[in-house]
This record gives C-alpha cells, structure tokens and sequence, in this order.
C-alpha cells in the first residue's frame, strides 16, 4: 500500500492487540461475533451511508455484529445495523432507497440523533467523483478524506450561497471542524502512514474472503485497464452506452503504479444537491474551492461534528464508471477508528448535549454581531464628521490667486502682450513637452501683471490648480514655510478627491507639525503623495497649471533651488498623462538661473535623439534601485564633453560608473558579460548566460543594478534579458579601448569563446537518452515540460541550437573540440534538438560544416551507422558511400527551361516549357506548390531580394509577379521590363 500520507497498525498492547480493542481478534476469515443486546446510551459512533453497496462495504469491516435494539424512536424512520468496530460501538445507517443530496443526509443524521442520544460524531463514508490534478494524481479507487484548513471544516457546499455585488456568487456553505479527539487520531494516522505500511490492503483481503463468491468481483481491485481519465474538454460519445467507443487517444497519459494499493488524499471535499458530470466544470470547480473530490451528501452534516470519507468511483466527468463503487472508504474508516481511543471518545459530549451550547454561542454571536453593526454605524458617521472638518493647515490666504489682494491687483489690457499670453496657452494646452514655463524678465516689465491675467484665464477654464503670488515687503507671504501648505489647500478645492487624499498623507500631523518639517518633507505630504493616491477619474484630462509669481522675491533665496527641483517632479505624478505643469515668473536670479541650467542643457544638446533622452532618464532613475537624481544627473554631464560623439556622451557616464571601484580582473568579467549578452543568437535569462559564461550569479547581481540605463532586466528572474537599443551593442563592438585596462575585444573573439563555452557544455552534460524516456521513438509531446527544463535547462538548450551560429561568428576553422563532441556525442545532440523540436538545425548544420562530411565514405556514417533504430534497415536519404549529388525533384517530368534559388536559401523555383511554375523546399526536394502558368514557355523566374516574392518572364515578354508565400497571383508588369528582369536574375546569381 502506497499513498501520499499512507498508513500502519494501531498502537498495539505488550500482546500485540491494538490498544484501542479489548477483545482478542479471531481469525480474518471467520464472520463477525455476534453479542448479545446493547442499550443505545452505548453507541458512540455514527457511520452514514448514502447508498446500500457504501452500507455493505462498512457492515463488512464490523468485528463484531449487535442485534437489533428492542424499541426505535416513533419520529426516527431510520434502519440501522448495529456492531462494533475496533473496541467502538457504532450505528450505521443508510439513506432511503433513491433519494439522495444533502437534505436527505440531514434527516437520516438528525432521525439517528432521535434514537441513540450518545453519539459523538458521524463518519460519512461512501463513494465520490475525484478531481485529479498536476498536484494530485487522484485516480479510480483511491480514498479522499476531509480535513479542516484555515477558511472551512473540510467540506465546502459548492452550490450554496448568496449574490453579492457585481453578480458575483459568494459560498456560504461550509462544515464543522470534526471533534478535536478525531482530528487528533487523523494526524497519529497520517503520520503513521509515512513510516509504516497501512492495514488497508489487510482488511480488504479480509473483506473479499467474506463476501459471496458471486460478490467477490465488485470488491476487488478492477485493473488499469478501466481506470480512463478523459480530457476535460472531452464529452462522453453516447449517453446510453459504455466508454467502449469513447477515442482513448483522448485520455491523459499517467504513470503506472508500483502496486494496486489504493492512495489516500486529505483536503477539501466539495459537496451539493447537483452531480458534476462535466469535466470543464469539474476543473474549474476544483481550482476555484482546491476540492479533491466531489459528492452530494456531505454537506447535509454541517451541523453535527463530521469527518468525510470517499472512495473514489470516477472522475465526475460524462465517462460515469459503475465498476469502482465498493469497499476502499469502509477500509479507510477501520483503520481510522483504530487510532481513536474509545475513553477519549466517552469524554466528548454527546451530539445531543452540544445543541443548547451551539444555541448559546449563535446568541452571543448574534449580541457581537449586533455591537459590531452599531459600532460600524458609529465609526462612519464619525469618519463622515472627520470628512467634512476643515483641514488643519497653516496658509498665507494673501498669497492665494483668490485672495481679495491679488484680485484687485491690475491686469493686463485688452489686446496687450498677446505674444507672451498666447505662447503659455499653447505650451499648457499641449500633451506633451516642457513641464515648466519660465516667465524671467528684469523689475517692473509687468511679469505678475501677466501672471494674474493668464491666472484669470486659467481659472475661466477651470484648469488653475493652485497659485502662491511672492510679494516684497509683506511679513509672512514671501516666506517658504508655507508654500506647499497653500498649493495643497487651493488644489483640496480644484481636484475632487484630494482632501481625502490630503487627510490620508497627513495622519495626526497637525498644522504646526507641518510647518516645523523641511521643505522636502512638507512637498512629500501635502502635494506628491497625495497627488499620487489619486484615482484616475479625479485627475484632469489636460493638464492643470500652478503658477509661482515673483519667486525672486522669497525671504530665503537658497530655498529657491529646492523648490524648483520639487515642483519639476509634479508632471510626472501620474504615468497615464500630464496632471500638473508649473508656470514661473521672476527676475534672473542666479539661484534659479542655477537650478534650470540642467534642463536647460538637457533640451538643447545637439541632435538629441529619443535613445539619448530615454537612456537619460533611466541612468538618473531607477525605481528598483533608487539612487539621487542630482548626483546622478551630475555624473552625467561630468562625462559629457563636448568634443565627444553622442554615443560616448551616452554611454560613458554608465561605463564609468560600471567599472568604478572594481578590482582586478573585475571590469574584464563586466566587458563579457556585455559583449556576450550583445551577441546572443536569441536572449537569455541572466541564470542562463551566466551558467554559460561560468560567471558568478552573485557578482552579475551586483552589476546589473549599474546596467538598468542599457538593459531590459525583468523582474523575473526566468524572463530573457535584452539590450535596450541597437546603438548600445554598435558603441561596444566599435571601440578599440574599452575599461580600466583598455581591453580590445573583437566580436569574433566572443564568438570563438561563446563557441568552446557551448561545445564543452554540450559534451560534459548530453548523454544518450538525457530525459530518461526509455523509448528510441518518443515524440517531443511525450516529456513532461518539467523534466524537459529540469534536463535540459535553458543554457543547455541555447548551446544545442546555437553552437554553430557562433562557430560560424568566429570567423575561424572549428577548434579540436568541436570534432571531440562530434565524434563522441553527435547522436546525443540530435536527440536534445528533437526534443527541442528543431531538429531540422541538425541538418542544416550538417550542411554548414562540410568538413566534417567527406564525399566519400562519411566518418560521421560509419561511426553511426550501427546506431540506427534497429527496426531500420534502411534510412531514407543516407547512402553506403555519399557523392556530391543532392536532390531529385520529385514529380518533375517536362523540360525545364529555368531555375532559381531565393536568396535565404530555403525555396527553388523552376519553370518549364509547358508554362508551369512549381516551388521546391531545397533543403528536402518536396514539391511545396505549383504558381499558375502562361499557357505557354516560362523563359526566365527570380526571387525578390527578401525572398518574398517571384517574377515570371514568358518568351512573350509578360513579366508576372507572384507571392511566395501564399502562391497568389499579384499583378503583371509592362512587357519592356523583362530585359530588366533578366539582368536582375544575372546579377542575383553574381551576387549569391
């Protein structure tokens, strides 16, 4: 007997008796012992069945039988047996004859209640649909019991419940936690079941010597052979027959079983008035609840302390089996009862009396219930007070656009400074762009005057967030302390939803706490956090605008600087559009001039080009790895001379910082990284190409923090890495002096290294059957995708697929090795490329290396050769002795008047006198498809540079155009073109 968690004997008494029983054992074949009458007040155990094969199967594992008890309950319709089970007494009862769910189940329980008054609990125990899974291979005949987890007692009722909002279904039906002595007795099993070998197989032999011989068969194990798990999406053919004509190539291919033991499985059981007979439904049920099983009666016991246990009959799809019905729970349940002390039974109180204590704990839930509603009332309308106090903010009102100073401050007159005005229109209406205007100019050119005239219009389209007017001379209002105070109290009143957002940042920070903060801590609280909290439906579709006026003016002038670069991260507080810009207004102060020469610079490099300003803002930050934007945008302009190319002004400052620190031998190590990753066949995870590199995973870790400017570096480890732009692999490869020790490194250098490092992993990994199949013939579905990555992991198959592009890269004649793995391990490689599904590599790289294939009498064949499947005595294509003939093309009989090659090599077009077109796969000879003819010769057929398409030119002069995929007619060119055709065709020879 095998299983998950699978089981032993009882403890057992100094005489080998188990503990639990008092009475010796007679011999297995012998019938139960009959005794005389016991009173109901003795029966401690319920055993509930759903049909009358469940009740056979559990009356067959009594050691003794008790006759019938004198007097019944008049209310209790139930028909019991009566006996005794390892020292247990029990009652089993069955549901009435075709009636079935969960209703049903609570009448028998509650009827058996009735009469016998000192049960402890109920075990269920009968039949049930299994729901196999990747993680659980349940099959026909295996046990399934209930066990409680942190959210259900072990049964859900899947069919129970309520509609809550949006439609969804919400469950409510759930069982009890079995008794703690159960619970305690299932753990002793399953523990048991690790170490030692379970009594299941035991007591079914006994039950099968037991039963009639008539019987025998239907309580016996009914073979592999009728144990078919369908696909799910798979339908049973017909509903009146068995699965004799159900197509067992739809089935689920399993491992065969060491033995014919049945497994145990614990964990949920789902339970309903419904049979699932779908397997969609099935599996989608199963993930949802992480049901084992499902069954119908179970749920009916969520009132009465329960365990459940289910013998599994099929797999609750349309393919019903009525041959696994019997036996396997009723087994099960023997040994259960066995860990259970009948003493520590006796201690439970009966299910009777726990009824007024339930009754007690629903009354003071329904109390709790009552007190938690009223605090909740409490606690919203409190949070609705706390909603609509004011905010508790120290502003300077005379500051604010709506402030009766700064309304009745002049403006500008009709028609006057159009330029200016209609230039900050424009720059606020659009998309994208600068996200600060500076409005600069000397004293008493009129620059408030135009901020309050634009800020009128502003606030006529409802896009005025917030305004801080800087006045000289005024106490308070040209000091910082309260500048972001002000901005979040009039955005509170632009933006719906703010405040709330505000109240959120703030906490118990009061107005004085705020002010006492600094300036980056107040902007931190009052604008950026709250600003980002907001949902997206509370945000502008154009941007807003918050002007600054006479920033010049503050009391402390080494503020300005700070401020600026705090106000310059507003526009980019949502990633789905601009929300916020900012429009400025003061003298040319040296410490604004300061602090807007960076972007300044920025925008006006020469050239500039989308890769340097994405690259740009990657090297200053990096969310993962968050650094300080100024120094690092100090850094930058640091290395950015102006007499060097923009690709060294790009890519310099992130050398430099790559190699800084680094010792010996550190920064040669980064170098092939690097080159490495830029001359991939096809990208790979940073596991992978270190384990090709044979680099240390620690010290790529390290780096790549350093490399987020240049490199998509998924989150996921698993996921391949990638160069951000073509131009970053161009500046590697075209520098002559790279790094600290002005290492100079050609591409095909790398190639040569990435060839030998490929090579030599192939030859110390492959090996015959490196997936352990056992079948020559296997196909490529016929692996499990777990044991392929396990086998055959992710550097190992980019070694096998792409070992020849890089000794091709080289530029160089295959090393020794190269033969070395040929020689010893080429079967093996071909064997990792139909696995991989792309053996057709294989032959093309047979093609690629014809050193290696001699014209006559091939080393590679007579090595080989006797390797062959032996049911092959012939192999298609391969000759005793190979000559330089390659192909017939096959079904090719009239004359054929020309032929060409496209220039990828794959496709052979040939045209004959009888004005047909016909396409080869070259690599094969197989005919692909046959264009249209000219109903006369075909002189002349070329293949576009791209392989794509196919002129025909007839001796007409008709040029037609044809295409190559699809084998379409397109269209027909001027008869003068078909000289230029043929010169093309000539030069495409030349040229190939």
């Amino acid at each position: 007997m095998r299983s998950g968690l699978e089981g032993s004997e009882g403890p057992k008494t100094h005489d080998g008796v188990p503990e639990s029983q008092p009475h010796k054992h007679k011999r297995a074949v012998d019938m139960p012992d009959k005794v005389p009458g016991i009173a109901p007040e003795e029966y401690t155990v319920g055993l509930v069945c759903a049909l009358p094969l469940e009740m056979a199967a559990v009356e067959l594992m009594l050691d003794q039988t008790h006759p019938e008890i004198p007097e019944q309950d008049p209310a209790d319709h139930n028909s019991y047996t009566l006996g005794q089970i390892q020292g247990h007494n029990v009652v089993i009862a069955c549901l009435p004859a075709g009636t079935y769910g969960t209703t049903t189940a609570a009448t028998v329980a509650k009827d058996l209640l009735r009469t016998f008054k000192s049960i402890r609990f109920d075990l269920m125990v009968g039949i049930g649909g299994g729901a196999p899974s990747r993680i659980h291979d349940i099959r026909l005949g295996d046990i399934v019991v209930s066990q409680p987890d942190r959210t259900n007692g072990g049964i859900i009722q899947y069919d129970r419940g309520k509609i809550v909002k949006d439609g969804e279904f919400q469950r409510t039906g759930s069982l009890n936690a079995p008794p703690q002595t159960l619970l305690t007795a299932l753990a002793r099993l399953q523990a048991k079941h690790m170490i030692e070998e379970s009594r299941i197989p035991q007591f079914l032999d006994d039950l099968v010597t037991k039963v009639p011989k008539k019987a025998k068969k239907k309580f016996s194990y009914q073979g592999a052979i009728h144990d078919c798990l369908y696909l799910a999406e798979y339908d049973h053919i017909d509903a009146g027959s068995t699965c004799e004509e159900c197509d067992r190539t739809r089935t689920v291919q399993r491992d065969e079983r060491d033995d014919t033991d049945p497994v145990i499985y614990y964990g949920t059981i789902a339970s309903g008035n419904q049979v699932i007979k779908h397997g969609t439904t099935r599996d989608r049920l199963s993930k949802e609840l992480g049901a084992l099983c499902f069954e119908m009666e179970a749920a009916g016991l969520q009132d009465f302390p329960s365990l459940v246990i289910r013998g599994i009959c099929d797999y609750a799809d349309s393919h019903k089996n009525k041959m696994w019905q019997e036996y396997a729970a009723a087994a099960f349940a023997k040994e259960l009862l066995s860990y259970v002390r009948p003493d520590r039974v006796l201690q439970e109180k009966p299910i009777p009396q726990l009824v007024p204590i339930a009754k007690e704990q629903l009354q003071a839930s329904k109390k709790h219930l009552d007190v938690s509603t009223e605090h909740l009332e409490e606690h919203k309308r409190t949070n609705q007070m706390l909603e609509n106090r004011p905010l508790d903010l120290h502003t300077v009102h005379k500051a604010r656009y709506d402030s009766v100073d700064v309304g009745d401050s002049p403006r500008c007159v009709s028609d006057t400074r159009l330029r200016i005005r209609q230039a900050i229109s424009a720059w606020a209406d659009q998309d994208s762009g600068e996200s600060i205007f500076w409005l600069v100019g000397p004293a008493g050119t009129g620059k408030s005057t135009i901020m309050r005239t634009v800020a009128d219009s502003f606030t006529k389209n409802k896009r005025l967030a917030a305004g801080y007017f800087f006045k000289r001379g005024e106490k308070g209002r040209n000091d910082t302390s309260r500048l972001f105070a002000t901005l979040a109290m009039q955005l509170a009143d632009a933006i719906p939803s703010f405040k709330n957002c505000l109240r959120t940042s703030l906490g118990d920070l009061d107005g004085d706490a705020v002010e006492k903060k600094g300036l980056a801590a107040q902007f931190e609280k009052l604008l950026w956090s709250p600003l980002g909290q907001l949902p997206p439906a509370n945000t502008s579709e154009v941007p807003m605008v918050i002007i600054i006026d006479a920033l010049d003016e503050c009391e402390r002038p080494e503020h300005t600087s700070q401020i600026l670069t705090l106000l310059s991260k507003l526009p980019g507080i949502t990633t789905d559009r601009n929300l916020l810009r900012v429009l400025l207004a003061s003298r040319s102060a040296s410490e604004i001039v300061e602090a807007l020469e960076p972007l300044v610079e920025l925008a006006t490099k020469p050239e500039p080009l989308f890769i340097y300003a994405a690259t740009l803002c990657r090297y200053v930050y990096d969310e993962q790895h968050p650094r300080d934007p100024e120094r690092q945008l100090k850094l930058w302009f640091k290395q950015c001379e102006e007499n060097k190319s923009q690709l060294h002004q790009m890519y310099d400052p992130i050398f430099s910082q790559l190699f800084f620190g680094n010792k010996n031998g550190e920064s040669s190590r980064q170098l092939l990284f690097l080159y490495a990753l830029t001359l991939l066949a096809a990208p790979l995870p940073a596991p992978a190409l270190v384990a090709l590199l044979d680099l240390d995973m620690d010290d790529v870790y390290w780096w790549l923090p350093e490399l987020h400017a240049v490199l998509d570096i998924p989150t996921d480890s698993q996921k391949p890495m990638r160069v951000l732009h073509k131009s970053f692999s161009d500046f590697l490869l075209d520098q002559e002096n790279l790094g600290p020790d002005n290492d100079q490194v050609e591409a095909a250098d790398i190639h040569a290294l990435l060839a030998a490092k490929c090579v030599l992993l192939m030859t110390a990994e492959l090996k015959q059957d490196i997936c352990d199949i056992q079948k020559l013939d296997a196909t490529p579905g016929a692996v499990d995708e777990k044991i392929m990555n396990q086998r055959i992991p992710a550097h190992l198959g980019y070694a096998c697929l792409y070992w020849i592009y890089h000794v091709e890269g080289s530029e160089r004649s295959p090393e020794n090795y190269v033969y070395t793995f040929l020689f010893q391990d080429f079967l093996h490689w071909l064997e990792v490329l139909s696995l991989l599904g792309h053996l057709s590599i294989g032959t093309s790289a047979v093609r690629r290396l014809p050193k290696l294939f001699k014209v006559f009498a091939s080393e590679l064949r007579q090595r080989y050769w006797s390797q062959r499947l032996p049911s092959l005595n012939q192999v298609q294509g391969v000759k005793a002795r190979w000559d330089p003939y390659l192909q017939t093309l096959e079904g090719q009989h009239d004359y054929v008047s020309d032929l060409a090659f496209s220039p990828d090599g794959e496709l052979l077009a040939s045209a004959t006198d009888e004005g047909m077109i016909r396409l080869w796969i070259a690599a094969t000879g197989s005919h692909l498809l046959t264009l249209g003819g000219y109903g006369g010769p075909a002189a002349k057929v070329i293949f576009s540079p791209n392989s794509q398409y196919l002129a025909s030119v007839s001796d007409s002069k008709t040029v037609k155009i044809w295409n190559v995929m699809t084998g379409t007619f397109m269209h027909t060119l001027d008869g003068n073109m078909s000289a230029a055709v043929r010169q093309g065709s000539a030069d495409s020879s030349r040229g190939s």
